[in-house]
């Protein structure tokens, strides 16, 4: 239901969205975008994968969801689930610069 929903991310937003989150945050995304490449891609497509490979989507999906993590407690906007919105609100809010959020749209 609409109420369990809304409580559920009532109790989920301040542990998510942390001033400053925990240090081991970053190596395990990092890990886990390496193991999802190498699980899901075979090295001789790898390098011209678009979604799985080196530079492609999910390099941009996991990184701005990174940077949503980072900054999500201070901007709100930042916590939008649509990935252009997302990065509109990350360079409103000068996390990253006009020409990086036009290279990763």
């Amino acid at each position: 239901s609409e109420l369990a929903l809304a409580r559920v991310t009532e109790l989920l937003t301040p542990r998510t969205y942390r001033s400053s989150p925990p240090s081991e945050w970053l190596p395990a995304v990092v890990e886990m975008r390496r193991r999802m490449q190498d699980e899901r891609t075979q090295p001789e497509t790898r390098a011209r994968h678009l979604k799985l490979g080196p530079g492609g989507l999910a390099d941009v999906e996991f990184g701005v969801q990174l940077l949503q993590l980072r900054h999500g407690a201070a901007c709100q906007a930042a916590r939008a689930p649509q990935l252009g919105t997302a990065i509109a609100a990350l360079q409103q809010a000068g996390v990253m610069t006009t020409a990086e959020a036009h290279t990763l749209h």
